[in-house]
C-alpha cells in the first residue's frame, strides 16, 4: 500500500494550473483555505455529506487497490510497475464519469480533495500542539 500512497501522491502533485481552473498550492490546497481557530465552525449538511462520499470511497478505493496490489502474482505485468498498471486500470474504470463531469469539475474536485486532506493535518497538527501545551 506504501508503494500505492507514492504513485497517488506523485499524481496529485502533477496537477497543472490553467485559465479554467482553480488555484492550487503543491499540496493540493485551495487559495484562501485558512487553518481551523479553535474549531468553532459548524459544518453544513452538505460537508458532512461530503466527508462520509469521501471516507466511503477512499476506504473502498483503498481497500480494493491494496487488496489487488497484495494478490497479483510477481509476474502479472512483467518489466512494468504492478502499482502504475493498476492505477491506469482504476483511471480506466473512472474515466467515463470523469468525462461526463468535465474537465474542470474533474480539477476541482481533484483540489477539494487536496485541501480536504491538506486541512485535516492542519487541524491534526493544531490538536496535537493544544494537547502537549496542556500538559506541560
Amino acid at each position: 500500500m506504501i508503494a500505492a500512497r507514492g504513485h497517488i501522491e506523485r499524481l496529485a502533485n502533477e496537477i497543472a494550473e490553467d485559465e479554467n481552473g482553480p488555484r492550487v498550492g503543491a499540496g493540493g490546497e485551495l487559495s484562501g483555505a485558512r487553518p481551523s481557530t479553535g474549531m468553532q465552525v459548524v459544518p453544513t449538511l452538505e460537508v458532512r455529506d461530503l466527508v462520509e462520499a469521501i471516507l466511503r470511497t477512499g476506504l473502498m478505493l483503498g481497500h480494493v487497490f491494496g487488496d489487488l496490489l497484495e494478490e497479483l502474482p510477481a509476474d502479472a505485468f512483467v518489466g512494468e510497475d504492478a502499482g502504475e498498471v493498476l492505477l491506469d486500470m482504476f483511471a480506466g474504470t473512472i474515466a467515463p464519469v470523469a468525462d461526463a463531469a468535465g474537465r474542470q469539475a474533474v480539477r476541482q474536485a481533484t483540489a477539494l480533495l487536496g485541501a480536504v486532506a491538506d486541512r485535516t493535518i492542519t487541524d491534526l497538527q493544531a490538536a496535537a500542539e493544544l494537547a502537549a501545551d496542556g500538559d506541560a
